[in-house]
């Protein structure tokens, strides 16, 4: 699990990796932000040592002032039952997830959802959200551009 330390490492180089990936501050009643996260997760799970999904933290300016969790989104994202419930809902076989609260440089709080390497077989999609994840898809982290993608090639960038 990403230490504070880490994570403010991290968030000074100021882009994503291929093992690394942010999404903004948002709920886990919103099905779609949901969505976003299990595909991301999924992509995560399906490469050699899974890796680090961090909620809170916006992609595009990952240090900035919209950063971090409100109070209930940081609740939200802590109670392991309703992570774990929601996210693998999108997930055929369950990921494994550990979930921990971290602080930014600026004081506010993250979630750091850490993905284990699927361990028999790979992650597919079993559900679909319109726009964010297809059924049946295997995401994947390409090794060109750090993004979670449905494509058969992990160098594909297009």
């Amino acid at each position: 699990m990403l230490s504070d330390d880490e994570l403010a490492a991290l968030i000074e180089v100021g882009v994503e990796s291929r093992s690394i990936e942010f999404k903004g501050p948002g709920s886990t009643s919103s099905s779609e932000f949901v969505a976003v996260v299990a595909r991301a997760c999924i992509a995560l799970a399906n490469q050699r040592d899974g890796g680090h999904l961090v909620i809170g933290v916006v992609d595009n300016d990952p240090g900035g002032a919209a950063g971090g969790l409100s109070e209930a989104q940081l609740a939200e994202w802590l109670t392991y039952d309703t992570v774990v419930a929601r996210v693998n809902t999108y997930a055929d076989p369950p990921l494994q997830l550990r979930l921990a609260e971290r602080r930014l440089p600026n004081g506010f709080p993250v979630v750091v959802v850490e993905v284990a390497e699927f361990s028999e077989i790979p992650i597919l999609s079993a559900k679909e959200f319109s726009g964010k994840i297809v059924r049946g898809q295997l995401y994947t982290r390409s090794m060109a551009k750090p993004e979670s993608s449905a494509q058969n090639s992990q160098n594909r960038t297009a």
